[in-house]
């Protein structure tokens, strides 16, 4: 049944998420900031539970919020559901309410949880209509974007909400809302919305369609970080920030123009598809102060790269690398193993492509069949569960199915020598810049200890 509650007071909680978060959660700052502007008779507040020690108790009694909104991805399926129980026994009139990348995947199925509602896609307008239609008793069943409880208990699912368009009329974040003493990696922007392509291991909460903000407002954000909190590297989140050549050309002349060029660097760790990079934009990147690039590979085999939709070739690849290493960049490539149409062999034909092209650091996962995503339809259809329970996805070096040409075993062993083979590159680029590994490592203690596990520990199919 509806509650009655009014909205004076909204708390905002990112999950502990099982490991510290380094950087601000972006997603719940932009949806955090637009109710606050929107309403600033209502009182907001955002906490951090993954680098704030709070006692959620004491939190909740003092704050009183009438709403709470819980964000997370699907890796941190386990933390939203108990932070979620908690918050229902210290007060189960508290209107839940759970966003972000994993409820926009399993939408109606959330409502297994303990929450009210559940907000998809884009969540800044949906958010701000719903807490005005709880205060006016509007109706919710015309609120897009919005599914939540009927009075029987079943789930109501409205239409979905278009996405916002003119992405500059979005605030930006109010970073007092945010603990940003908190975080080691402060400068992390998202410089557009959506993604054009169609890979198929993506869910896109964004959209198929690419939504920039003007180059004028990205730098303002990157002006701010700077000013304020004494940011000197910037690091794009969104999936693809370079797809207009023109729009990044510009930004990067603000940057320049405007006194910022040897105040911060930039930063696509995020990872950058090879098929829209050109000399131009390399350039760009090397007057910013960018020394290395990762590209999003994921194989180098045509079957394979057929079956992900990635509209790339080995060909293009090669071209890509190429370019990239003669403007003197470290060239870094995330691979993806067992992608549809992959086998252990083409794994490892993807590595000795790797070797051939000199690629000087690879990533490696084993693929995740996120909900909401036509991976995870792809393994129902074609594949064989192997873990199907959100709760147990901590990372993306587990392997949560086969296929009767890539068995369970084959994904295992093909893991171990990619991460052996990551580890012996790691070793090798350290010693070749002592100085900037030394302090990489002092900022990372994890990194040296996971490569020298890698390499001397057991495989990884053997560990317990």
């Amino acid at each position: 049944m509806l509650k009655k509650r009014k909205i004076n007071n909204v708390l905002f909680l990112q999950p502990a998420g099982g490991a510290l978060n380094f950087s601000p959660p972006l997603g719940l700052g932009y949806v955090a900031t637009y109710l606050k502007h929107k309403l600033p008779e209502i009182n907001v507040k955002v906490v951090d539970l993954s680098v704030e020690d709070v006692d959620l108790e004491i939190l909740i009694n003092s704050f009183k919020p009438d709403l709470i909104g819980v964000t997370g991805v699907t890796t941190m399926a386990r933390d939203i559901r108990l932070l979620l129980e908690h918050i229902r026994k210290i007060d189960s009139s508290i209107h839940i309410v759970l966003g972000g990348p994993h409820a926009s995947a399993i939408k109606a199925g959330a409502f297994s949880l303990s929450l009210d509602f559940v907000v998809i896609g884009e969540g800044e307008e949906t958010l701000f209509a719903l807490v005005k239609a709880l205060n006016s008793r509007g109706d919710l069943a015309k609120l897009d974007g919005l599914i939540f409880r009927s009075e029987d208990g079943s789930a109501i699912i409205n239409e979905p909400r278009s996405f916002i368009q003119e992405v500059d009329r979005i605030p930006k974040i109010d970073w007092s809302l945010l603990p940003m003493d908190k975080y080691v990696v402060k400068g992390t922007i998202t410089s557009s919305r959506g993604c054009p392509f169609n890979c198929v291991f993506c869910s896109q909460q964004f959209g198929r369609s690419w939504r920039p903000h003007s180059p004028e407002y990205v730098f303002d954000v990157i002006k701010e970080l700077v000013d304020d909190f004494g940011v000197d590297t910037i690091r794009f989140m969104d999936d693809n920030p370079l797809i207009s050549k023109e729009r990044f050309k510009a930004i990067c002349s603000l940057i320049i123009e405007n006194g910022y060029k040897d105040k911060v660097m930039l930063n696509l760790n995020h990872g950058t598809r090879m098929d829209i990079i050109d000399k131009e934009v390399f350039d760009l990147l090397k007057q910013l102060g960018v020394k290395s690039l990762w590209f999003g590979l994921e194989s180098a085999v045509p079957e394979v790269l057929a079956g992900m939709r990635k509209k790339t070739t080995p060909d293009s690849i090669a071209n890509a690398i190429a370019l990239a290493r003669s403007c003197g960049f470290i060239v870094n490539a995330f691979i993806t193993i067992g992608m549809p149409g992959d086998t252990y062999d083409r794994s490892m034909e993807t590595m000795r492509y790797v070797k051939k092209h000199k690629v000087n650091l690879v990533s490696p996962a084993i693929a995740t069949p996120f909900p909401g995503t036509d991976l995870f339809i792809w393994v129902e259809q074609n594949g064989r569960w192997i873990n199907r329970d959100y709760e147990t996805w901590y990372s993306t070096q587990s392997v949560l199915f086969d296929t009767e040409d890539f068995t369970s075993q084959e994904r295992m062993e093909a893991l171990d020598k990619w991460l052996r083979f990551s580890a012996f590159q790691r070793l090798r680029l350290a010693l070749e810049n002592p100085v900037v590994s030394f302090k990489h490592v002092l900022k990372n203690p994890g990194i040296i200890v996971d490569s020298l596990r890698n390499i001397f520990g057991k495989p990884w199919y053997q560990k317990k």
